[in-house]
């Protein structure tokens, strides 16, 4: 699968139907097909900026939108985690998570080592 960058310009077209770059948005999601979009958190954290007026209808979907990004940013990061052999994480060793995090979560904690940074 391609993988391809989504910058602010791209979140904020495809959720406001009158942004300037609302048309293109579209058909280069549409000319693409299924890809792997990749973005960063200060460009998420732009798209929200740029949406905070434009209404609270528009507000909650971004909002939304975001978190789902995250959730599965961070699923793709715990099965890359999980695919990983403890072996390759110097320093880090993974284990349950207290009963408050989800129930497949892990959580990293230092290891003991004999090299002390």
């Amino acid at each position: 699968m391609r993988t391809v960058f989504a910058d602010t310009v791209y979140w904020v077209a495809l959720l406001m139907g009158n942004d300037p770059w609302a048309q293109m948005a579209q058909g280069v999601t549409q000319t693409l097909g299924e890809v792997h979009l990749v973005t960063t958190e200060e460009i998420l954290s732009e798209f929200l900026a740029a949406i905070s007026r434009a209404g609270r209808t528009a507000r909650k979907i971004a909002a939304e939108r975001v978190l789902d990004l995250l959730h599965d940013g961070l699923e793709f990061y715990m099965r890359r985690l999980a695919s990983i052999s403890t072996d390759r994480w110097a320093g880090l060793t993974s284990r349950r998570c207290p009963d408050r995090a989800a129930p497949t979560a892990l959580c990293l904690s230092p290891a003991v080592t004999d090299i002390q940074f």
